[in-house]
């Protein structure tokens, strides 16, 4: 049972971004009078670029010392960043100016990329404690499966959901 509730949750985890990775592009593009930005390639390929390099610090120097205070503590905290982000989204559409929205963007890569990072490479730590040693190449196995079958479905499910809804808003 812990197996399964470890793999569940690292798909889970790794649904956020993959999930919020194709929606951004997708609505930060379309026409302001449909509630996008009307953004060009550009300014979306620098905050998801900036995103990267949050997400690379993160891992390499936050991470190391955080990871002190506890690997359930430390996610509970993380997974309630994405969570709000969430929340926040629709209000994003009420930024005016094209340099606030770029700056509310950046900062919402960043924290996003934080919480993700640590949500994901705590869940990546978290599999080998839920099971014996001897079984702990299937648990893995079964993680990764989870992680391939979320980044399959999601871009294709999502894409698909946010189409629909811009050709069927009444």
């Amino acid at each position: 049972a812990r197996v399964l509730v470890s793999v569940l949750m690292y798909g889970f985890v790794v649904m956020l971004p993959v999930s919020l990775n194709v929606v951004f592009p997708l609505w930060a593009q379309v026409n302001s009078d449909l509630g996008g930005w009307a953004w060009v390639s550009w300014k979306i390929g620098v905050t998801q670029g900036i995103s990267a390099v949050s997400n690379l610090i993160t891992n390499l120097i936050v991470f190391p010392r955080v990871v002190k205070y506890g690997l359930l503590t430390i996610i509970r905290r993380a997974l309630i960043l994405p969570v709000l982000i969430c929340i926040l989204w629709p209000a994003f559409a009420m930024i005016d100016g094209e340099t606030q929205r770029f700056v509310a963007m950046l900062i919402y890569q960043m924290i996003l990329s934080v919480g993700l990072t640590f949500g994901f490479t705590i869940m990546n730590m978290t599999v080998p404690n839920t099971v014996y040693r001897e079984i702990l190449g299937t648990a893995h196995g079964l993680a990764q499966s989870m992680t391939c079958i979320v980044r399959i479905t999601f871009p294709l499910m999502l894409g698909s959901m946010f189409s629909w809804g811009l050709n069927n808003e009444n």
